[in-house]
């Protein structure tokens, strides 16, 4: 079991939807089994062109996790996952969310996320925190990109 915060952001959306549910049965077990894990399913969390076509292909469902601190700050690069095409995949992918550590080299090649960009923190789902706020952060629905500094 693992007692490293983090945050399992699943796509149930568009293409992802139907591999997603086998997954999120998966990493909800996996999850209950760490004390500082939080599962959220979410539209895409890719913004992938895959996602804007007709929805019925088998590519599989995709995943984020990104570790944090015990107050949800990010700490560090999110990491990707999928395509999670089997159900051996998502057995994988949830053994090695409760496992001993985030190491991404220890998931299969085959379920780690290669993107063109890198990964950032999903530190955009957060309200700043206050000085000397010790309270948990509520997620924030994203939005559409803002204009500020353009």
């Amino acid at each position: 079991m693992s007692d490293e915060p983090f945050n399992a952001v699943v796509c149930n959306a568009g293409p992802c939807a139907g591999p997603a549910g086998p997954l999120l049965r998966h990493l909800s077990a996996a999850t209950r089994r760490c004390p500082h894990g939080v599962l959220i399913s979410t539209g895409c969390v890719l913004r992938a062109e895959r996602c804007l076509r007709a929805q019925g292909h088998d590519s599989g469902a995709y995943l984020m996790v990104q570790p944090c601190d015990l107050d949800r700050r990010p700490h560090g690069t999110a990491i990707g996952i999928g395509p999670v095409l089997t159900n051996a995949d998502a057995v994988a992918v949830a053994n090695w969310l409760a496992g001993d550590s985030l190491d991404p080299t220890r998931l299969a090649p085959g379920l780690r996320l290669t993107l063109r960009r890198p990964a950032t923190c999903l530190s955009h789902l957060y309200p700043p925190a206050r000085p000397g706020s010790r309270s948990s952060p509520r997620l924030r629905r994203p939005g559409p990109p803002s204009s500020a500094g353009r």
